[in-house]
Parts: structure tokens; C-alpha cells; sequence
């Protein structure tokens, strides 16, 4: 067994002289406050920002969901207004598309009533009724779906 001095014995035996005085204890109790209290600031500032970020993609999310709805809404009238106002990407690849109807002015013959132009992603670029100078006999309704109104 190793044997100790006998200061280090008193010591042992004596435990009040290994406890920290008052004024040191009042330091080490600062410093855990003050840490503890960082802890607490940095916290707090961490929540403050997920609060933010969650909110954020509330936001997010409730902007989305109007979009889809408006989509929906505007689908139903052939052409979306928000799309209207946003400019369209034209790209390298588009499609053309023209309805015809006849028209018995001299002799039968098809006329431009309508064009529509594409993009590659399936956006409306230019899409315009055309009115002829000639008489229309037959709108072709069930191709084109032009009416006289």
C-alpha cells in the first residue's frame, strides 16, 4: 500500500479544507451560469431560425398549393392568366398548328381561322383567332371546334 504524507492524511481526514472557498465558489458558479445562459442564447437562437425555416415553407407550401389551385381553375379556361404575365420561355424546338375552315368564295378553298405556336415544354407561346376576309360556309366544328359566335 503506498503510503502518503501526513499533510496529504490530514487533508483526507479533513474535508473542509478540500472544499473550494466562498469566493472561488462564487467564480465557478458564474462561469456554469454564464454558460448555461449561452447555451440557453444559442438555443433560443437555433429555435428562432427552425421557426423561421418552418415558416418559410408554410409559406412556401401555401403559395404552391394557390398556384395549383389557380392552374386549375384557369385550365378550365384554355389559358392560364399568371402564365400571361410571366414571360414564356420560347426554346430551340416549337409547334405550329393552324385550324382551317372552307370558304365557297370563288371556288371552295381552306382558310386560316386559327394558330397556335408551342414551346418544347407544352407552353402556349402565341395562340390568335383569324378573321377571314372571305365568307365561311363550314366552321368544321367537330375538328376545330370554332364556332360562328
Amino acid at each position: 500500500m503506498a503510503q502518503f504524507s501526513s499533510n496529504w492524511l490530514k487533508l483526507k481526514q479533513n474535508k473542509t479544507l478540500l472544499q473550494p472557498t466562498p469566493q472561488v465558489q462564487k467564480k465557478k458558479d458564474q462561469e456554469t451560469k454564464n454558460k448555461e445562459e449561452e447555451k440557453e442564447i444559442k438555443n433560443n437562437g437555433e429555435e428562432k431560425e427552425k421557426e423561421k425555416e418552418k415558416e418559410k415553407e408554410t409559406k412556401q407550401e401555401q403559395q404552391k398549393e394557390k398556384e395549383n389551385k389557380n392552374e386549375k381553375e384557369n385550365s378550365t379556361e384554355g389559358e392560364n392568366q399568371e402564365e400571361d404575365k410571366k414571360p414564356i420561355k420560347i426554346g430551340k424546338y416549337l409547334s405550329f398548328a393552324c385550324d382551317t375552315c372552307i370558304s365557297k368564295a370563288q371556288k371552295e378553298e381552306e382558310i386560316i381561322a386559327r394558330v397556335s405556336i408551342i414551346n418544347y415544354e407544352g407552353k402556349v407561346v402565341y395562340d390568335t383567332y383569324v378573321k377571314p376576309a372571305e365568307y365561311i360556309t363550314n366552321y368544321r366544328t367537330s375538328i376545330t371546334g370554332i364556332t360562328k359566335n
